[in-house]
């Protein structure tokens, strides 16, 4: 499976914050340091946002800051919120996704065979 810009550029930056729990980091500061669009990067920032994985602070010393436990965040959940925000998937793939994953965590042989549309 090859992964789109947009999903690889959110597991960098939550990577990212995840490393850096104690302060904020804008978008300017993960973009330089991975060398990538702040405008692209802005774009997922906010759909992080929006899945409540990241919060966004205002002001001077604003930023973003992790708000979720970084132990509990998958691969596939980001890999989904990115997909479904940037409009690649559906929302019923997305259930499909989710289902998918909580039997794997169940009983991995029972896992249904899920196919992105």
């Amino acid at each position: 499976m090859r992964l789109q810009v947009s999903s690889t550029l959110a597991i960098f930056a939550l990577a990212e914050l995840a490393r850096t729990p104690d302060r904020q980091r804008s978008v300017a500061e993960i973009g330089a340091i991975y060398d990538v669009s702040p405008h692209h990067l802005s774009k997922v920032m906010k759909a992080l946002v929006r899945a409540g994985l990241a919060q966004s602070l205002r002001g001077i010393g604003g930023g973003y800051r992790l708000s979720c436990n970084p132990r509990r965040v998958t691969l596939l959940d980001v890999v989904s919120i990115t997909r479904a925000t940037l409009g690649t998937i559906t929302l019923a793939t997305m259930v499909r996704l989710m289902a998918a994953e909580e039997a794997v965590q169940e009983r991995p042989e029972a896992a249904p065979r899920v196919s992105a549309q």
